[in-house]
């Protein structure tokens, strides 16, 4: 969605403004994301193994970040290559968004793939 909004920002002269129609959703669903993910993600770690967990989940999340951001980085710099203008830059942040959207898709594709998968629980 935000993809699409910087799509016509470059192509027409729709205002910049229209913008926050897809950055306040994109906001929310991080937002609320967070503790759900938290939740999922340590549901079934015996209390006595919740640190180890934790912080092996946050170190996943800071690697896996470094990573997309010089992914996604690299996205926005290969497209925007072909010269200074704003329009490039507004090219390159519209192939970023959409590089991302296909990232998220697959994560959430993976998420429904286990969660309908049968869960196993092993003795504590």
């Amino acid at each position: 969605m935000l993809g699409v909004g910087f799509w016509l920002v470059a192509t027409t002269d729709v205002s910049v403004y229209w913008l926050i129609v897809a950055l306040v959703p994109m906001g929310f669903g991080a937002g609320t994301m967070s503790a759900s993910n938290q939740t999922q993600a340590m549901r079934d770690v015996p209390p006595a193994h919740g640190g180890t967990a934790d912080g092996l989940q946050q170190m996943t999340q800071r690697i896996t970040t470094a990573i997309g951001n010089a992914l996604i980085t690299g996205v926005v710099f290969s497209v925007y290559a072909d010269g200074s203008s704003v329009s490039n830059w507004l090219w390159g942040a519209t192939a970023e968004l959409g590089v991302i959207a296909i990232f998220i898709i697959a994560a959430l594709l993976l998420a429904i793939l286990f969660w309908r998968s049968p869960r196993t629980t092993q003795p504590a």
